[in-house]
């Protein structure tokens, strides 16, 4: 996870960082703080160990972590952002992965196009399935390049609806086989293909997706959801179907248009 000490909305890269008056949203600084530390916390009772990255005053979204690469095993694939304001975080990132020993490959495996880490790209099946957004951020060319440079197994899946705008903001895997997610997010034919990729899908509430990313929640042990509070069919959907929710408050982060998912990257230690 990224200290969010200078975590802000400096500017507006997505639907969520305007009010309805079309200002940048402002952001209660020492509420940020105490809903990262809670999430923290809620992460380590889970059973997660949780390693803290210093951010940087020139990146206030560096706070979203999952955005600037794709770890697999030892290895990441690091991001190139697809918008100039982000572009810096990636070195911070790779300092942290170079530091731990890490086998990096730089963006350019990718041939320059956009791809904004597990922003984007899913893992599932254990490791063995890529699920990779499209439309956004990364680009449809970038997901081909992840199959024919690395050998992935990969799930391309366009995404058409603005408010979500990462894969992450849309699609919540759970386990092997079941997943979450807002279907108005997906082109008609990535939807049937999620369909036929995974054996459940949880049909999730629009309005909990776009004004909560209820979608952005993260199934820490293959039971426990940690989710943004509030999102009451959202959370009733995961019991029916055998998870136990973990409500937190991220309010100040979904300003920028992010939550529990975006705020941490999983790698191996």
């Amino acid at each position: 996870m990224v200290d969010p000490a200078h975590y802000d909305v400096r500017y507006a890269i997505n639907p969520h960082m305007r009010g309805a008056d079309g200002s940048l949203k402002k952001v209660d600084r020492a509420r940020a703080r105490e809903e990262w530390e809670a999430l923290r916390r809620t992460f380590e009772r889970l059973g997660a160990t949780v390693e803290v990255i210093e951010g940087s005053p020139d990146h206030p979204d560096m706070v979203f972590a999952a955005n600037h690469g794709l770890p697999f095993g030892r290895e990441v694939i690091l991001a190139r952002m697809a918008h100039p304001d982000r572009e810096g975080e990636v070195a911070l990132f790779r300092s942290w992965y170079e530091g731990n020993g890490y086998r990096i490959h730089e963006a350019s495996a990718l041939e320059g196009e956009s791809f904004e880490g597990m922003g984007d790209c899913l893992w599932a099946g254990g490791g063995k399935t890529l699920f990779a957004g499209h439309g956004f951020r990364t680009s449809e060319r970038a997901c081909r390049l992840l199959a024919e440079r690395f050998g992935f197994d990969v799930v391309p899946l366009k995404l058409v609806d603005p408010l979500f705008y990462h894969l992450d903001t849309c699609l919540m895997l759970l386990d092997a086989g079941t997943a979450a997610l807002i279907p108005s997010a997906f082109a008609p034919e990535s939807l049937e293909l999620l369909k036929r990729r995974l054996p459940r899908l949880i049909e999730l509430p629009r309005g909990e997706g776009e004004r909560l990313l209820a979608a952005n929640g993260f199934c820490v042990d293959g039971r426990h959801v940690v989710i943004q509070a509030g999102a009451e069919r959202t959370c009733e959907a995961l019991r029916e179907h055998g998870f136990e929710p973990v409500e937190v408050e991220t309010g100040e982060f979904l300003k920028a248009g992010g939550s529990v998912f975006c705020m941490k990257m999983v790698v191996e230690q």
